[in-house]
């Protein structure tokens, strides 16, 4: 990357200003055109830089309509020219009030001309990284949004699962002829430890519980089998469990079935619960199988489907 840019035409000296920055160890680079070529706009971009440098003669607007813009695209690149004329003040105002950062008169005084160019390039980095950080903020805006309404989505989420949970709480304790044994809950695990601890959990609640290890074994025994509630990781061998419930709801062939999915990945629940997965719901499984009280929940919620 060259801090610094000299725009002119080829064997333009630019006053001895390109040879007095090579001589102080700054980047220079060079693009062989008037800033008023209609090609520099697209060569400006292009360059990586801090300031460019370029000849001004009196009533050249162009140049100014050149740095214009340029300023539009790059706002934080300044623009220093070097004449050999006594500029008019008109000028210099309409110079200086779109964006001009410095004007060396020549002859350039070498040591007054290199202080100019590290001062534009040292107020360049300052703007660049102000606007990195503005971008940074941005984001991180950005990000806190999505996550507030995400927040906001979960909420509702679980005030309809009080809800649920008061109509299911009513439903089991005024109906005496419910059985939970007339529940059939098919559970599909690649983990042995994983389908155990379930087994255990739904049984001990009084559900019928069958598993499986793969939803390849699972499809044909639901056909079979005829389970109300299929509880299965999302990840399996094979087919996932998304891909599963894609294969089974609704389909010719396979039972009415309330579809709960498990995820360790708390970023893919939206995923998840999109219409077009056709689950009805999801749980963040814990890393300890024995505190699978929200599958628990969910599971239940399922009863109020049947």
């Amino acid at each position: 990357m060259a801090d610094i840019i000299f725009a002119g035409e080829p064997g333009e000296k630019f006053g001895g200003l390109e040879a007095v920055m090579s001589r102080h160890g700054e980047p220079c680079g060079r693009v062989e055109m008037e800033m008023t070529d209609p090609e520099f706009l697209e060569k400006a971009e292009k360059a990586e830089c801090c300031v460019i440098i370029s000849r001004f003669h009196e009533g050249d607007l162009a140049s100014i309509k050149a740095m214009q813009l340029v300023r539009m695209k790059k706002p934080c690149v300044k623009f220093i020219f070097i004449t050999a004329e006594e500029l008019t003040a008109p000028i210099l105002t309409l110079m200086f009030n779109e964006g001009a950062y410095g004007i060396l008169r020549e002859p350039v005084s070498a040591e007054g001309a290199a202080q100019l160019v590290r001062q534009a390039i040292k107020k360049s980095r300052w703007e660049m990284d102000e606007a990195a950080l503005n971008r940074d903020l941005r984001h991180t805006n950005e990000a806190l949004n999505t996550k507030v309404e995400r927040l906001e989505l979960e909420l509702s989420r679980a005030r309809d699962l009080t809800d649920r949970l008061e109509r299911l709480s009513y439903f089991l304790f005024s109906d005496r002829q419910f059985k939970p044994k007339t529940v059939k809950i098919l559970l599909i695990s690649d983990s042995a430890y994983q389908r155990n601890a379930m087994e255990g959990l739904f049984g001990g609640m009084g559900f019928t519980v069958t598993a499986a290890g793969s939803a390849e074994e699972a499809i044909p025994r639901i056909k079979s089998e005829k389970p109300h509630i299929v509880v299965s990781d999302l990840e399996l061998p094979g087919m996932s469990g998304v891909d599963m419930a894609k294969e089974v709801k609704g389909q010719k062939g396979y039972p009415p079935v309330y579809f709960v999915i498990l995820t360790a990945n708390e970023d893919k629940v939206d995923y998840i619960l999109s219409p077009e997965t056709k689950v009805d719901d999801c749980v963040i499984k814990p890393g300890d199988t024995e505190k699978f009280y929200g599958v628990a929940t969910k599971v239940a919620l399922g009863i109020l489907t049947l």
